[in-house]
C-alpha cells in the first residue's frame, strides 16, 4: 500500500484531529476571559493550553503533534478549537489555516484599539519587555500599534475565508453584558448556551512583576519549551494561581502605565483610518472608538 507523502496538504489534514473553530485574534480583547469560558462549557473542547501558536510560529511540527492536542476531545463534543490570538496578525497563518481547515469558523474580537495598544504596552511592562515610556515603546515594538490595524488584518482574512465563516465579537459587547456576549460566543463556536457558566467572573490584568527580570527570563525559558513542543507545560504553569500570586503584585503597575493625553492622542490619530475601515468593513458604528482613549486599567 502507498504511504501518504507527509508533506502533503490533504494528508495531514485528513491524519489531524480537526478543530471546529479557532480564535484568531485580537490579543487584549478578551482572549482569557473566552478561554475559560469555552474550557468550562461542557460541550466544548479546547487544550489545557492556550495559544499554541501552531499555524504561525510551530508548523514544523506537523499536524500529529497539532492533532494530539485534541486527542482528549469527546466524540460528541458539539465543537472543538484553540485560541492562539497571533493569528490574526500573520498572512502565512491565515493561509495554512485555509489549506489544512477550510472548513473552520474563525473567531475574531476586537476592542477599542487604542485601548487594546495601551493594555498590550502594561503586558509588556508586566512581564518585564521593556521599562521604557509608552512614547519610547511604540518606536522599539512596532506590534503595539500594528496589533489594533484590524481592518488592515481582517482584509487578508476575508480574502481566504467567506464572511459567513468568520464571526467577529466584540469587547464592548463583553464589557456591557457578559451573559449576552457569551449566549453570542456559544452561537459563534456553535455549541448549546448554558446560562450557569462563570461568564460574570472578570479576568483582571496582572499586577506589577515582582521582579521584571526573572519574570522576563521565565517568559523566553516558555518560549523554550514551546519551540521543542511542551506547549502543555507552558499552559500548566501560565495558569497556576500560586505561580502568578508569587511573580505578580496584584493591583500595582510601573509609573509608566499611565500615558500622557498627547500621546493617545496621536495614537487615536494614527489608528483613524483604519477604524473608518472597519466600520465601513462591518457595519459597526465605532465613532466612539479612539475618541476618549483611557488608560486601559482592567481586562475582563
Amino acid at each position: 500500500m502507498a504511504q501518504s507523502d507527509p508533506t502533503d496538504p490533504e494528508a495531514r489534514t485528513n491524519r489531524m484531529t480537526k478543530p471546529t473553530f479557532l480564535y484568531i485574534g485580537a490579543d487584549k480583547a478578551g482572549s482569557t476571559w473566552i478561554y475559560k469560558i469555552l474550557e468550562a462549557h461542557p460541550a466544548v473542547y479546547v487544550p489545557e493550553v492556550k495559544d499554541l501558536y501552531y499555524f504561525d510560529k510551530f508548523y514544523h511540527f506537523g499536524a500529529d503533534w497539532y492533532g494530539r492536542h485534541f486527542a482528549g476531545a469527546p466524540h460528541d463534543a458539539a465543537a472543538v478549537g484553540e485560541l492562539s490570538h497571533d493569528y490574526l496578525y500573520s498572512a502565512e497563518a491565515i493561509d495554512r489555516i485555509a489549506t489544512d481547515l477550510p472548513g473552520v469558523r474563525l473567531l475574531v474580537s476586537l476592542r477599542d484599539p487604542v485601548e487594546r495598544a495601551v493594555s498590550h504596552y502594561k503586558y509588556m511592562l508586566r512581564v518585564g519587555r521593556t521599562r521604557a515610556p509608552l512614547s519610547e515603546a511604540l518606536e522599539s515594538f512596532p506590534e503595539i500599534l500594528a496589533h489594533s490595524r484590524y481592518a488592515e488584518h481582517l482584509t487578508h482574512v476575508y480574502k481566504r475565508f467567506p464572511p459567513d465563516q468568520v464571526r467577529l465579537l466584540w469587547f464592548d459587547d463583553l464589557k456591557a453584558d457578559p451573559v449576552a456576549f457569551g449566549r453570542q460566543l456559544c452561537e459563534a463556536v456553535g455549541a448549546p448556551f448554558f446560562p450557569d457558566l462563570p461568564y460574570e467572573e472578570r479576568v483582571l490584568e496582572g499586577g506589577r512583576a515582582r521582579a521584571p527580570g526573572l519574570v522576563n527570563l521565565l517568559r523566553k525559558g516558555g518560549w523554550a519549551l514551546r519551540a521543542i513542543g511542551l506547549s502543555r507545560l507552558v499552559g500548566i504553569a501560565k495558569y497556576n494561581p500560586l505561580l502568578q500570586r508569587t511573580l505578580f503584585e496584584r493591583g500595582r503597575f510601573d509609573a509608566n502605565a499611565a500615558p500622557p493625553a498627547d500621546i493617545l492622542q496621536a495614537m487615536a490619530a494614527s489608528l483613524a483610518p483604519d477604524i473608518h475601515q472597519l466600520q465601513a468593513m462591518t457595519g459597526r458604528d465605532l465613532t466612539g472608538w479612539g475618541a476618549n482613549p483611557r488608560s486601559a486599567s482592567s481586562e475582563i
